[in-house]
């Protein structure tokens, strides 16, 4: 004899009133995003981004930790970027605080070649695009 289980689908409802709250959370926690692009012109290339990446404010002793990357694989895996192609992707931080003006973007890695982005001013939307090309 033969079990059989039947699957039923449902969708999730979520309440108007705790989706509001839910986003204004998310909003609160100013999680900051950071947006790169990787160009490979000539013969392909691997990448990958190092969970020791982070954000320093460069008027304080604060690092803004990685909390999530969308798009590239972290070491010790590789993403592949094809020759003539770019990779784009997402990493989000941990919030910088308040009172920083001014930034840097690094991976503090075992090894050379790590990303360094110097020098970034803070907006008001904490959303910043990078390029990597070249490191």
């Amino acid at each position: 004899m033969v079990d059989t289980e039947t699957i039923v689908e449902t969708k999730v409802v979520i309440d108007e009133s705790v989706r509001k709250k839910l986003l204004n959370a998310v909003e609160e926690q100013s999680q900051v995003i950071v947006h790169c692009r990787i160009d490979d012109d000539y013969n392909g290339t691997l990448v990958r981004i190092w969970a020791t990446t982070f954000l320093k404010d460069l008027h304080g002793r604060h690092k803004s930790h990685l909390l999530h990357a969308e798009g590239v694989t972290i070491a010790p895996i590789w993403t592949e970027v094809p020759a003539g192609k770019s990779l784009y992707f997402t990493l989000l931080f941990s919030p910088l605080p308040k009172s920083c003006k001014v930034f840097d973007f690094f991976e503090q890695i075992p090894e050379p070649g790590g990303f360094i982005v110097r020098n970034i001013p803070r907006n008001k939307e904490d959303v910043y695009h990078i390029d990597l090309t070249g490191f």
